[in-house]
């Protein structure tokens, strides 16, 4: 809930440039990307093309096929995605970026299944106007988005299953638009005021037949919200610093709801230590789906049905961490201290035979643990990263917290032998909590370890070699209850650039 992912996507350079990679592997893998990118004048743009496949790997454990042969359940994607930047004088700039992908997936429906199948297109394109005025102290910004998102999803009947039938279609759009301006008000402090639109559309479609059951899935569901916000950024010269926030949303069909941030923080430079602090609120709507989403399961005869009267999450939070320099900054050390408490979170609820499902608010929950990393700059060419966290969920093996990792340690690191040579490793360990499981009964899973490696060598100015192997130790591991992860994979490959 209080998480944020800020994807900033590749613009064109300013002399025209490309390059086409290929890669081949285990499984049928097979991977081609190519891009493009220049400029014109005040016109930049990158654009790209990629498709990946795979024969894939069985997701279905041995105990959950019931005497259906084992079969792979392969992926293919394609993606291209283009970006435009332009300056409109010395003050105002646009972005324009598109993407569209195509993904046809084989699917396993609750155990093997042969001729399970989900296809599933997306679209999204968003723009933006940016401003630079008062010599860069006012930076006014105005964008606006547009997602879609459908889904189709195919079962007919086959050897196994001959009396199944499920054609299901979803529609999801959201369309937003947004405007927010940053002041510098003063040296050490900046000011960041705006306001948000969304919209979201729901349309679902579709039938499940089979021997004992028939339904018809039909779902249309339409929903605004509005929100605006205000972030003060405060610098005390190179010592004290601190982040203010607010935020207030208007959803349409729920209260509205206040939340805010405080992270005050400070720096020692004569030690190289940085101390931070952070107590923030978070609140989430449900989605339509969960609210008004109607899916049928031929297998079991039963359906999954949205759940209306359903409560917002909240959350919140604290943390305080210690972020400290050693042996001429080639050596830094972080160990942080969070707390957080979830009240109504959603989960999906089954009824006693695990044949209906829906949403509702489970219990709340608290999580408290500690993350600590390690990065060290060993040698000039050679840099390694070794993180821990360990997670309390409490109360622990419910639907709330269940597969969340309790322990999770990674490893990773990076070696230059040569100008031309790259070698990259990682390593994770994961000890997960209890799964609930298919029927209702508690799975404790294994805790497992994978090890990846990666080796690139450029061979000229514009030929360069790849190899990559996932899962090096073979490890069969289980991340949730009914789900086999991938085995070994080797992967190879070439770029040229242009």
């Amino acid at each position: 809930m209080g998480g944020v992912i800020n994807i900033i996507t590749k613009k064109g350079a300013a002399a025209p440039g490309g390059s086409l990679r290929l890669e081949a592997g285990t499984r049928g893998r097979f991977n081609a990307a190519g891009t493009s990118g220049g400029s014109f004048g005040s016109l930049s743009y990158f654009a790209s093309l990629s498709r990946q496949y795979t024969h894939g790997t069985d997701i279905t454990p041995g105990k959950y096929r019931f005497g259906v042969p084992r079969e792979r359940d392969g992926y293919e994607n394609i993606t291209g995605s283009l970006r435009l930047d332009n300056r409109f004088g010395e003050n105002l700039r646009g972005t324009l970026f598109t993407q569209f992908s195509d993904t046809d997936t084989d699917l396993d429906n609750f155990g093997e299944d042969i001729n399970y199948r989900g296809r599933t297109w997306q679209f999204t394109s968003n723009g933006s106007l940016s401003g630079s005025y008062f010599g860069g102290k006012v930076r006014p910004t105005l964008s606006a988005s547009f997602m879609q998102i459908r889904r189709n999803d195919e079962n007919p009947p086959d050897t196994y299953a001959p009396t199944t039938n499920v054609n299901t279609t979803y529609f999801g759009r959201r369309y937003t638009a947004s405007i927010d301006t940053a002041i510098d008000l003063l040296e050490w402090n900046t000011l960041v005021v705006g306001a948000k639109w969304s919209r979201d559309e729901l349309d679902s479609t579709g039938f499940s037949n089979s021997s004992w059951s028939s339904a018809v899935q039909n779902s249309h569901a339409r929903e605004n919200a509005t929100a605006v916000y205000a972030t003060e950024n405060l610098n005390f010269g190179e010592r004290v610093f601190a982040l203010l926030s607010v935020r207030y949303d208007m959803p349409e069909k729920f209260d509205n709801q206040a939340t805010f941030t405080i992270a005050p923080g400070y720096y020692h430079p004569e030690t190289d230590t940085r101390i931070t602090l952070s107590y923030g609120t978070g609140f989430k709507t449900p989605s339509l789906y969960q609210r008004f989403g109607f899916t049928p399961d031929s297998l079991t005869s039963g359906a999954f049905t949205g759940n209306p009267n359903l409560s917002p999450e909240r959350s919140q939070g604290w943390e305080v961490s210690v972020d400290q320099g050693l042996f001429a900054e080639r050596v830094r050390v972080g160990v942080t201290y969070f707390m957080n408490r979830v009240k109504d979170p959603i989960i999906t609820q089954y009824d006693t035979f695990y044949i209906n499902s829906t949403s509702v608010n489970g219990p709340d929950f608290r999580s408290h643990g500690i993350e600590s990393e390690v990065d060290a700059q060993i040698l000039d060419n050679l840099s390694a990263t070794l993180s821990y966290t360990f997670t309390v969920m409490e109360p622990g093996n419910t639907n709330a917290t269940s597969r969340r990792p309790r322990h999770k340690l990674s490893f990773s690191a990076n070696w230059a032998p040569d100008e031309r040579t790259t070698v990259a490793t990682d390593v994770n360990f994961v000890d997960v909590y209890a799964d609930p499981g298919f029927y209702g009964g508690i799975v404790n899973p294994t805790p497992y370890t994978t090890v990846d490696v990666a080796v690139t060598r450029k061979l000229t100015d514009m030929i360069s070699v790849s190899g990559k192997v996932s899962n090096l130790l073979d490890r069969t591991y289980y991340p949730a209850d009914g789900y086999e992860a991938p085995g070994f994979e080797a992967l190879a490959g070439v770029t040229v650039s242009f």
